[in-house]
């Protein structure tokens, strides 16, 4: 669970991830500080360290080298405000084909890319 505390200090929000802490935060252009990632930034890092975690943990069962396995998650919005994300892979060990095809339909497993294929919302009051 995630809570966020908004006060005063124009878009500075203090976040509360079990035991963590994470200070988000808009660019000087939009009134905010750029004193922590925007919120989007957040669920760019989400997916792109999800899908990481994901291929290593598949990798690792598998005993396959990965080597520095580099995932990068770019979020592509459209006219309509609509987003598309692309996620790109790289490393710097060689892999067979196979293992790369394997690796791209693990990739789509990670949790975080599951929820944003369900794209289900409920906001509401408590």
């Amino acid at each position: 669970m995630a809570k966020a505390l908004i006060s005063q200090q124009n878009y500075y929000t203090d976040v509360e991830l079990d035991s963590y802490r994470v200070h988000v935060d808009e660019p000087k252009n939009v009134g905010g500080q750029n004193l922590g990632p925007k919120p989007t930034e957040l669920l760019d890092a989400a997916l792109a360290s999800c899908t990481a975690i994901t291929l290593k943990m598949y990798a690792d069962r598998k005993q396959w080298e990965l080597g520095d396995l580099y995932v990068e998650a770019k979020r592509i919005v459209n006219t309509k405000g609509e987003s598309t994300f692309r996620i790109s892979l790289s490393t710097n060990v060689e892999l067979s084909e196979e293992q790369k095809d394997k690796l791209l339909e693990i990739a789509d497993k990670c949790p975080v890319h599951k929820m944003l294929d369900q794209n289900e919302m409920k906001t509401s009051w408590v």
